[in-house]
């Protein structure tokens, strides 16, 4: 209670030494360095496969589990995480942090070589999947009044799904 009761019967120098630590805090943040734009690596891709018609259990039992079995075989694999939803499997891989940005190119072009050879054994109306590894300029969007999803990256359109999980797409990747 002393330091309360010093800076109660001393005002002028509490206020002095406030001002103070105010001026050196703003003199310190000016003088730290910034980036405008930070560079980061995202080392997540998606694997998106559509399957119309079918329901969340069969898009799991005959699409999602045929691509992880694939896609575990990556010595560059941190984790997967899966998604089935009525005609939709969405796959979120993630690469180890030893990848830098210089070698997740050819990481992808694996990852898409065992989603390819995936491909073969899935049934017949699912597919082809789209491998999203780039996020720049990426966004999602959902529409609350039509029911209806979007995957837009580089301003590009990817994938629509309806409210009935049928999936279009405006245009396909590799």
């Amino acid at each position: 209670m002393r330091i309360a009761e010093y800076s109660l019967d001393n005002r002028v120098v509490t206020i002095v030494l406030a001002f103070a630590l105010l001026l050196g805090g703003l003199k310190a943040f000016q003088g730290m360095s910034r980036l405008e734009d930070p560079e980061f690596t995202i080392k997540d891709a998606l694997v998106i496969t559509p399957y119309p018609g079918a329901s969340a259990t069969e898009v799991e039992e005959e699409v999602t589990d045929n691509i992880e079995l694939a896609v575990q075989q990556l010595a560059q694999l941190d984790e997967i995480e899966s998604k089935s939803d009525r005609g939709l499997s969405t796959l979120t891989v993630s690469i180890k942090d030893r990848y830098d940005k210089d070698t997740l190119p050819q990481v992808w072009d694996e990852l898409r070589r065992k989603v390819g050879d995936a491909q073969r054994g899935l049934p017949p109306g699912a597919g082809p999947s789209i491998i999203v590894d780039d996020f720049g300029m990426s966004s999602a969007s959902s529409s609350p009044s039509t029911v209806m999803s979007t995957v837009t990256l580089n301003s590009k359109t990817w994938l629509t799904c309806s409210e009935k999980s049928f999936c279009w797409s405006t245009m396909w990747r590799k």
